[in-house]
């Protein structure tokens, strides 16, 4: 009596099928795919790392400038 669809197709009734969610998209933005496999907490200290670790290279790589800096001054 009551006519039903296939699936979530038009009639979506009894039971009413809601849209599927959290489904993975695959994408070649890495940054979405990170936001979808690692939870927030974890992703955070990821970031907070990479940033650390940047600042060191940084630090590293500027440090020859910093001491001929200091021969000079001398």
């Amino acid at each position: 009596m009551n006519k039903v669809g296939a699936a979530r197709g038009d009639p979506n009734v009894e039971p009413n099928l809601p849209p599927p969610e959290g489904r993975i998209t695959l994408s070649l933005n890495p940054f979405k795919m990170l936001n979808q496999l690692i939870g927030a907490g974890l992703r955070c200290k990821i970031y907070c790392c990479c940033c650390c670790l940047l600042v060191l290279i940084l630090i590293y790589l500027l440090f020859p400038l910093f001491a001929s800096f200091k021969t000079l001054a001398s």
